[in-house]
């Protein structure tokens, strides 16, 4: 699960993956880049070697493990690309085009791949119920305009 507030620039991640045959080294989002394809150019940094230094809950065994984080997101900087600012990140993330990569001690280039889908967008419960009385109004004159 990867959510991301609009308001504050934070994203909090919580992910479980297990099967793996390897420790896991690095953790990071991709893109852009189908399912057929990858790129090496990095979205979102996770997870480098962990380490308690990382302030994350991190806990897992070579076949098993789930990381979970808070943290503000920030203009990433990797050598060979331009910097990319957060709202390009969450755009790129929004497109369907990205995946995240899970690296292990025995898979260098990633052990685990997950192409993340476009998101779903989840109102507000106001927004819901604003938007259910709306609709049965709709209905509702729909069905008295039919009846005469």
């Amino acid at each position: 699960l990867i959510d991301y507030d609009t308001d504050t620039n934070v994203m909090s991640v919580r992910l479980t993956w297990n099967d793996t045959i390897g420790d896991i080294t690095k953790l990071h989002v991709h893109g852009s880049a189908d399912e057929n394809s990858s790129t090496p150019r990095h979205l979102v940094e996770f997870l480098g070697p962990p380490t308690p230094e990382l302030g994350v809950n991190y806990s897992g065994t070579a076949t098993n493990g789930i990381f979970e984080n808070t943290f503000e997101l920030t203009t990433l900087t990797q050598p060979v690309f331009d910097p990319i600012e957060p709202e390009q990140v969450i755009r790129e993330m929004e497109s369907g085009l990205t995946y995240l990569n899970i690296h292990t001690t025995v898979f260098g280039m990633g052990e685990l791949r997950g192409n993340l889908g476009v998101p779903r967008i989840i109102p507000e419960p106001s927004s819901l119920l604003a938007a259910t009385g709306l609709a049965g109004l709709i209905a509702t004159r729909r069905r008295t305009h039919r009846q005469r």
